[in-house]
């Protein structure tokens, strides 16, 4: 009997899990940089998130009126992972131009596909360390560099 519950409890899961995939997180992560980009974040994405939705910069909840998404940020570069078991993408925001960035943001969906949690570790002018142009040349360094490196054999990597 034990053994039936946990079969049918794996296949709910399953199911899911199963639902979530990469291009709903694309999806969900385009809108969320785009309504960043306007400053209209909490009206631009309130059809792709939960009425009780959770919001944090910095690991301290705020109302999402009062956040990032509430002006607009001309971003100047932009890098997103998708985890599809998770249900959960990963950016990387860059904005140097006006009241430049630095943003790290998770975006957390849930089992119908809305956005139930927001956090973004939000870096700015007087942070430690802090230098968005410097952040924003490695990355576009990185980007071009990456056309460059030698494509290795699966047994190479094996190795």
């Amino acid at each position: 009997m034990v053994s039936l519950l946990l079969l049918v409890l794996a296949g709910f899961s399953s199911q899911a899990s199963a639902a979530c995939t990469r291009d709903l997180l694309k999806e969900a992560t385009a809108s969320y940089i785009a309504a960043l980009g306007s400053g209209e974040g909490p009206t631009a994405i309130s059809d792709l998130a939960q009425d009780s939705l959770i919001y944090q910069e910095n690991d301290a909840e705020l109302d999402i009126t009062e956040g990032v998404l509430s002006a607009p940020i001309k971003i100047d570069f932009s890098r997103s992972i998708y985890d599809t078991t998770e249900c959960a993408s990963y950016t990387e925001i860059v904005a140097t131009t006006g009241h430049p960035y630095v943003i790290g943001t998770r975006l957390a969906l849930d089992a119908d596909n809305k956005i139930y949690k927001i956090e973004s570790n939000v870096c700015e002018t007087g942070d430690w360390l802090f230098d968005a142009k410097g952040t924003l040349d490695y990355n576009q360094e990185r980007r071009t560099g990456e056309a460059h490196l030698p494509r290795r054999s699966c047994d190479l990597a094996r190795r």
